[in-house]
């Protein structure tokens, strides 16, 4: 069973298609800018940018801004650096394997990589929907599958800007209304933080509360409380690497104290967080 998938969701890979290897939706709140780096990732990346995600500097290029809604492809073992702003951050991405020739033209550029817009959100959803099936274990297989397919589809859809080879935007397209276990679940992402009962939730989305917990149950099979704890504890362990206390990841996370934190951590990872954290250094 998936726990932690803050370092990716493996299947297989491939050497001669791509295969999705990895999704990811995150958020944290960062005290001050730092600065991350990932050098020669053996994956190829797209990195979107849900809020605005401070500078990027790739290879040895000049340090530049990385507004919201903008993906960046990385071929494998490009090495990029990140300097992300103080307050809350929040992107997404793909990892994969395997080789395409429309996917390959797009990097190979002048730069190195690509940059993608996506006025409509339709990359970003497709990432959603991906992280959302590796967290149902073998389960989301195709779900997983499906979703990376997708974002594929709309890369090689892509439209070239025309100030630029590195530089695209993709097809606007009409959104469809997500059914109502999806929209619930993307709330959850969004507001794991707050505090609120399942009679708010049932309002909100203007349904009753047996509707509410049979579509999600039916969908994810697993209940939205269930569901809404292991968002709060994914989110909760890039925090762990940081010198926070338990005090204030817990707060940061959406738990009331760091006691209750402690035990849902140790039943949803297998472990104390202090014992994870012990790990990991």
């Amino acid at each position: 069973m998936l726990h932690d998938i803050s370092e990716g969701f493996h299947y297989a890979d491939s050497e001669s298609r791509p295969h999705p290897a990895g999704a990811r939706v995150w958020s944290r709140m960062q005290s001050d800018a730092t600065c991350s780096t990932c050098t020669k990732q053996k994956y190829w990346v797209l990195d979107y940018s849900i809020t605005h995600a401070g500078e990027i500097q790739v290879e040895d290029l000049p340090w530049s801004e990385r507004p919201s809604g903008i993906a960046h492809l990385y071929p494998p073992r490009r090495v990029y650096r990140e300097r992300l702003p103080a307050g809350r951050v929040s992107g997404a991405y793909f990892m994969f394997t395997g080789e395409n020739t429309n996917i390959r033209q797009l990097v190979d550029n002048s730069r190195g990589f690509a940059m993608i817009s996506d006025p409509d959100g339709l990359l970003l959803e497709s990432i959603r929907r991906g992280a959302r099936a590796a967290a149902m274990g073998n389960r989301g297989y195709w779900l997983f599958v499906k979703a990376f397919a997708d974002a594929l589809e709309l890369l090689e859809n892509r439209l070239t800007s025309a100030e630029t080879d590195w530089h695209y935007l993709l097809a606007g397209q009409k959104r469809t209304i997500l059914p109502l276990a999806e929209r619930i679940l993307e709330f959850l992402e969004q507001h794991y933080r707050e505090h609120f009962s399942l009679q708010q939730l049932a309002e909100h989305f203007h349904c009753s509360q047996s509707t509410l917990t049979h579509k999600f149950r039916e969908t994810y099979h697993e209940s939205i409380w269930d569901r809404l704890q292991k968002i709060r504890i994914e989110q909760s362990m890039s925090m762990l690497y940081r010198s926070a206390t338990l005090k204030e990841i817990a707060f940061e996370s959406g738990f009331v104290n760091e006691f209750y934190y402690s035990k849902i951590f140790k039943k949803v990872i297998g472990c104390a967080p202090g014992i994870y954290r012990k790990k990991m250094h």
